[in-house]
């Protein structure tokens, strides 16, 4: 139990009393060092399960019905554990302007802001803050203004915010959107550097290609799983069209290529090295034909 960092048990969730749910009957485990992938189309429940996880949900949409379980660590999600749990978990939202408060006249100050109200002392906060710009690589934002920052400066200071309080699990809400292929990189990279240190990281998508990295993948479709294993297996199904998710686009070509050459699919994998050798096998076999 004391590798287990997140896990839901059978948690459904509505907005509307019941009317109808956004999460359905979900269940997963996460343990510590691991990654998961949430990748489902739009309005299928990711963001709800982000707020979830965090203890925002429980505190904002306290109306709203729930039921099943969610722990972070061995702590149950609940109103009488909130503090503990929000201790525990840095969130990172798609539209990161939501987490910036607005208020602080410079980057410094807004990710201070967080240790702030943890009551650290000063010179705590001035050690955490200034590991975690250069850690992410904005230590030159120092003393820049949070609302003259450019879409991926933004998103690298709201992610400054949640992991400065040193989380065990951090979860990110779509994460590289509005972010060009450099700094969808980069984040790749911070990301990864946050599995070695041992952080449990749960990530949403609508994209395929972003979660060939993760340990395990999840499809999420009307807010119920539909599949879940690793990626190199569920993201290579051609079946993921029929629930809103399109395939990596190497993999998708590999299809293609296989359906004109009338060659089966059943070895394929979902990374790049394998589709190029599953197509070096194609080509190898339509050679064959011809002669």
């Amino acid at each position: 139990m004391g590798d287990l960092i997140a896990s839901a048990d059978h948690f459904s969730f509505s907005y509307d009393n019941g009317k109808t749910y956004a999460l359905k009957d979900l269940s997963f485990s996460l343990n510590r060092g691991e990654s998961l992938g949430i990748i489902g189309p739009p309005k299928s429940g990711k963001t709800t399960l982000c707020l979830a996880l965090s203890g925002v949900l429980r505190t904002f949409f306290s109306f709203g019905q729930w039921s099943g379980r969610v722990l972070i660590s061995d702590i149950e999600v609940n109103e009488a554990n909130l503090d503990r749990v929000i201790s525990k978990t840095g969130i990172l939202l798609e539209y990161p302007e939501i987490q910036i408060t607005g208020i602080k006249p410079t980057v410094f100050e807004e990710v201070a802001f967080t240790l702030q109200q943890m009551g650290l002392d000063k010179l705590e906060i001035r050690i955490r803050v200034k590991h975690v710009l250069r850690s992410l690589g904005i230590e030159h934002l120092t003393s820049r203004s949070p609302i003259q920052l450019s879409g991926g400066e933004a998103k690298r200071l709201a992610l400054a915010t949640a992991l400065v309080k040193d989380p065990e699990l951090v979860v990110l809400d779509q994460p590289y959107s509005q972010l060009d292929l450099e700094g969808a990189g980069q984040l790749k990279k911070i990301l990864r550097n946050l599995n070695l240190k041992e952080k449990s990281l749960i990530i949403t998508e609508c994209e395929a290609e972003h979660l060939l990295g993760v340990d395990n993948v999840m499809i999420i479709r009307d807010g119920a799983s539909v599949a879940h294993g690793v990626p190199a297996e569920v993201l290579a199904d051609p079946g993921l069209a029929r629930n809103g998710v399109g395939l990596p686009t190497w993999v998708e070509l590999a299809h293609k290529a296989a359906l004109r050459a009338e060659y089966p699919t059943n070895r394929l994998k979902a990374s790049y090295r394998s589709c190029r050798r599953f197509l070096k096998e194609i080509r190898e076999h339509v050679v064959a034909q011809t002669k």
